[in-house]
Order: structure tokens, then C-alpha cells, then sequence
């Protein structure tokens, strides 16, 4: 068994449950009592509304003992009525001393039912002690009491049933059926507390972690939005200049194929004329043979008229 609990979790004391690294431990007892003062306060009240409850009894079954009842119950209330407004005036006192107060709380209330039980008449007192075993439910299980401090209060409330039934001489077969009830409520009161302390302990530390990875992959995707940013930015950079490129070699070709055009223009007008050119000069040579021609012919005349 000792060897189960050893393995149950690395990361905090198998005995006290406390966690070994003491800032995770500050941060588990300020969302533990963050997460439950809503459900602590419910508690007071619902005390206040049971307490009367049981009271009402009293009025019943201790009608000689009226006085000593009713101020019994104005203390409690008045107690827990005290707890209720320091919830809401004094939030930080009470996060910070909200473990004894309960402790203080549940004592109160279980010697409550010890004190009625040492003035109420025989065979009535000797069932009281159910009391004690309500203040222990509410101490290891409802009021969410840290292992620690449910473990004290337990056994000071055995010890204080102890106490009472001795000095008050309870009947030997009624301090063993209590002694024996107190004695295996407390036992599994402990191991209750224990285990439900530990469950909402590797909650917490599995919140803890998934919310550390979580923060770690909100930060990754962060950087990864960054660098896609920042890669979109140079790609649309580079479009850009691309775009501008293109742009310029279009005006370049554009500038190109006005040139050629003009050019062509200028060679066509220079090729016509040239045609021009050729044809006069064609034509003079022309002229100028058949002038030859003509000369050639009047000086064979010339020659034949001259024999």
C-alpha cells in the first residue's frame, strides 16, 4: 500500500501531499481556494441551516435544558455567521487563514454536540455522539478540508469523544460502539480526504501543464504567424519589384517597337527614294545612250556624205 502511494505522483510529498516545488504549491492553494470559496460559503450557510436543524431537537428532547440549548446554538450560528461576512469583507485574511478557520469551525460545532451531551438526561446523551460523526463528514469530505488539517481536526475530535465519554462516564457499552464508529469514520475519512486531495491535485497539475503547453503552442504559432507574415511581406516585396520589372521591360518593348516602327518608316521613305534615284538614274543613262546613239548615226552620215 505504501509503495502505491509512494508511485502515485512524483511531484508531491506522498505523506502531506504537498507539492515539493513550493511556488506550484502557493499557485495550487490559491486556485484551490479561488475555485471552492463560492462552494465554502455554501457550506457556512448550509451549517447554519442543519445546525438549526439539529436544534430543534433539543427543543424537543431537552425541554429542562431550554437556556443552555439556545445559547449553544446563538454561539455556533453566530460563528459561522462571522465566517460567512469574512468570506466577503476580508477576502485576503480569508484565503490566507481560511484552513483554520474551518478547522476551528468544525471543533466548535462537534464540541457543540459534546457540550449538549454532557447536560442532556440519560438515554438522550448517550446518542449525541452522531454529532461528532456529522462534524466529521463535513470535515473530510464537504468543506473540502486540505488532508492536513481534515487529519488534525479528525483526531482531535476522537481524542475529544474520548475525553467526554471518560469524564463524563458514558456507559461502557455505548464508548465502545462510539469509540469503535468515530474510530472507522476517521479511518475513512482519511483515506477519503487523501484520495480527493490527490485527485484535485494531479488536476490541477495536469490543467497546469496542458495550460503551459497550450501557452507553448500559442507562442509557436505566434512565431509562426510572424515568419509567415514576415515571408508574405518579402514575397509580395519581390512581386512587386517583379511587377515593376515587368512593367519596365513592357515599356522597354513598347519604346522598342515604337523605334522599329519609326525606323522602318524612316528605311521605307529612304527606300522610295532611293527607287526614285535609281529610276531618274536609269532613265539618264538611258538618255545618255540613246544620245550616243544619235551622235554615232549623224557621224556615219557625216562620213558617207563627205565620200
Amino acid at each position: 500500500m505504501i509503495n502505491v502511494l509512494k508511485n502515485m505522483n512524483p511531484f508531491f510529498n506522498t505523506y502531506t501531499l504537498v507539492f515539493k516545488n513550493k511556488d506550484i504549491e502557493n499557485e495550487f492553494q490559491f486556485f484551490f481556494i479561488s475555485k471552492y470559496l463560492p462552494h465554502l460559503r455554501f457550506c457556512m450557510v448550509l451549517s447554519i441551516v442543519l445546525y438549526s436543524a439539529s436544534s430543534f431537537l433539543d427543543i424537543v428532547f431537552l425541554t429542562d435544558y431550554y437556556t443552555g440549548w439556545f445559547w449553544r446554538y446563538i454561539s455556533i450560528v453566530t460563528l459561522f455567521v462571522i465566517g460567512l461576512v469574512i468570506s466577503f469583507a476580508l477576502k485576503g485574511f480569508y484565503y490566507r487563514y481560511w484552513k483554520l478557520l474551518n478547522l476551528f469551525y468544525v471543533l466548535a460545532t462537534a464540541w457543540g454536540f459534546l457540550l449538549a451531551s454532557a447536560v442532556a438526561p440519560e438515554p438522550v446523551n448517550y446518542l449525541l455522539y452522531y454529532g461528532v460523526l456529522i462534524s466529521m463528514v463535513f470535515n473530510y469530505t464537504f468543506i473540502r478540508q486540505p488532508f492536513l488539517y481534515a487529519t488534525l481536526g479528525g483526531w482531535i475530535l476522537f481524542g475529544s469523544y474520548i475525553f467526554h465519554s471518560l469524564a463524563f462516564r458514558i456507559p461502557q457499552q455505548y464508548f465502545i460502539f462510539g469509540l469503535a464508529y468515530t474510530g472507522i469514520m476517521n479511518i475513512l475519512g482519511m483515506l477519503i480526504s487523501y484520495f480527493m486531495e490527490s485527485d484535485a491535485r494531479n488536476s490541477f497539475l495536469l490543467a497546469r501543464n496542458l495550460k503551459i503547453e497550450s501557452e507553448h503552442v500559442e507562442a509557436a504559432n505566434i512565431n509562426l504567424e510572424q515568419k509567415v507574415a514576415e515571408r508574405t511581406s518579402e514575397l509580395n516585396e519581390e512581386l512587386n519589384k517583379r511587377i515593376k520589372t515587368e512593367e519596365k521591360l513592357e515599356s522597354y518593348r513598347e519604346h522598342l517597337e515604337e523605334l522599329v516602327r519609326t525606323r522602318t518608316s524612316e528605311l521605307e521613305t529612304k527606300n522610295s527614294e532611293l527607287e526614285e534615284f535609281n529610276k531618274l538614274f536609269v532613265g539618264r543613262e538611258m538618255r545618255m545612250k540613246e544620245m550616243k546613239d544619235e551622235l554615232a548615226r549623224l557621224r556615219n552620215e557625216l562620213d558617207t556624205v563627205k565620200k
